[in-house]
């Protein structure tokens, strides 16, 4: 506002440490007036305080930052309780009010807004329209918005760039994107093998289970080239994590999700087993399964077919109804693994939020 250009536009506007009327005009971060002008600019953060200040027009803007933020349903509660508590309390008899958002699910705040208020008026702005046309070719230019979407897959494409976030429930991995294998289609050698292990804390009945997998990745492709799924003890889980390095002694990185059992069995196994790496889980188990729907979707994850591995029946029923099955181990060593191999060296959606 202070720029010369700025002012050519709005040459009244003037920012304090001008008189106004007589009066000081504040100028700080947090808050500031225009010289020779009535009312005041003040500025929150989602979630912040709002007392004691009356608001007659309200502005929102992207009050949900990342995919992590758009997919926990604990943040989206609490910034509906914060528009609903805070800042819809503070507004005057003949307000106004903006939301400026990326729309990132059907249940963020614009979507919330709008299934309650009839009066609202929405503007959307796809980065691709219905005749196909991009938003703004000269910044973005078809060609490079669809290899983005590639990328990201259908759901963050629908909801970051074409402004039309699709229904999160339901499975995440449809099932024609399966793709199976046998051994004549297997590369003769990979770029990388890894081993990827989600641990739990006991073998009792109806406790989580323990899973191994080993993935191959040739090009752009990754392989399940094994996997171990089995409700184990601790003894039994060391056990099955050495058997595996000695029958895949390729894959040098062995990640271990680093909770439940996983820190015990690094710890226990680290001067005997080579390549034990701890990975923190970051973000809900939903934001890791799409940070991988991309390459599932371009059809570049390869299962072993049934024939050479009959275990592979209820490896696709829990990853087809996930979130939604009652078993989520098997998502969980994959989505750890695909991510491992995928994000080492191209960009994931979890990082172009």
């Amino acid at each position: 506002m202070s720029t010369p250009e700025y002012r050519n536009i709005f040459p009244g506007a003037w920012l304090g440490n001008k008189p106004a009327d007589g009066v000081a005009v504040k100028r700080n971060t947090d808050e500031f007036g225009l010289a020779n002008h009535k009312g005041t600019y003040v500025c929150a953060g989602v979630g912040g305080p709002l007392t004691g200040k009356k608001i007659d027009l309200g502005i929102i803007d992207d009050p949900i930052k990342n995919a992590k933020e758009a997919l926990s349903p604990t943040t989206k509660k609490s910034i509906w309780n914060w528009y609903v508590s805070t800042f819809k309390t503070r507004l005057s008899k003949n307000s106004g009010e903006i939301i400026m958002a990326t729309r990132w699910a059907t249940d963020d705040l614009s979507g919330r807004v709008v299934e309650i208020t009839p009066r609202a008026k929405v503007l959307a702005f796809p980065a691709i329209n219905e005749q196909g046309e991009a938003l703004v070719p000269e910044l973005h230019p078809k060609e490079k918005l669809l290899e983005t979407k590639t990328i990201l897959g259908d759901y963050f494409w629908s909801a970051m760039y074409q402004q039309s976030p699709k229904q999160a429930g339901g499975s995440i991995f449809k099932d024609e994107w399966i793709k199976y294998y046998l051994p004549k289609d297997l590369p003769t050698n990979f770029d990388i093998v890894i081993h990827s292990w989600d641990m739990t804390f006991k073998d009792s009945e109806g406790t989580d289970y323990v899973v191994g997998q080993v993935w191959g990745k040739k090009g752009a492709n990754a392989y399940l080239l094994h996997q171990v799924r089995a409700r184990m003890s601790f003894t039994a889980t060391l056990k099955a994590v050495k058997r595996m390095a000695d029958e895949y002694p390729k894959g040098l990185r062995k990640l271990v999700e680093d909770k439940a059992n996983g820190p015990a069995v690094i710890d226990s196994l680290k001067s005997t087993v080579a390549g034990l790496v701890p990975v923190e889980p970051d973000g809900s188990k939903v934001a890791r399964a799409h940070a991988i729907t991309a390459v599932w979707e371009a059809g570049n994850v390869f299962l072993p077919h049934k024939d050479i591995a009959p275990w592979i029946t209820e490896t696709v029923e829990e990853i087809t109804t996930f979130p939604v099955g009652a078993n989520d181990d098997v998502v969980d060593a994959m989505t750890q693994g695909l991510r491992d191999l995928y994000q080492r060296k191209t960009l994931s959606p979890l990082d172009l939020m």
